[in-house]
This record gives C-alpha cells, sequence and structure tokens, in this order.
C-alpha cells in the first residue's frame, strides 16, 4: 500500500509528512508534485482507493471511505 498526495496547500511535501506523522501512517506517501496522476486513474475527490493487481493493472476505482468496496475489490484479486 502507498499513500498518494495530490492536493496540498503550501508545500506538499511538508504536509504530506505532517499528515502521516499526525495520522501515524506506517506506509509510504508519495507526493504527486506534476499534478498528473488524478487524471491518469480518474480521481474526483479524496479519498480515492486504486486497486492495482500484481500485474499492474486497475482492478476498481472506489471513491470515498468505502471500506466494503475496498474488501470486494481485494477479495477478487486474491482469488
Amino acid at each position: 500500500m502507498i499513500g498518494i498526495a495530490l492536493w496540498a496547500e503550501g508545500d506538499p511535501f511538508e504536509r504530506a509528512q505532517q499528515f502521516a506523522q499526525k495520522h501515524k501512517l506506517t506506509y509510504p506517501i508519495l507526493v504527486d508534485d506534476k499534478k498528473g496522476t488524478d487524471k491518469k486513474f480518474g480521481v474526483r475527490g479524496v479519498p480515492t482507493t486504486v486497486v492495482v493487481t500484481q500485474d499492474g493493472k486497475i482492478h476498481s476505482v472506489i471513491l470515498g471511505a468505502d471500506l466494503e468496496a475496498l474488501d470486494e475489490a481485494v477479495q477478487a484479486i486474491l482469488k
């Protein structure tokens, strides 16, 4: 799992680091300072979860904090 910081006011690298520390995140947070990831993955809001298969193909894009949809997507690709 990785996180990708898409939008931030001020220094996006500093904001991503502060967010990760505040929420005690243990996975890497990348910063999209070139502003292209949202378009590539069809992100229309945050949070958005992109589930990618082991061979790098997008399985599903989940808008919002929908843990049930995330669980279903992960279970589907693990079969």
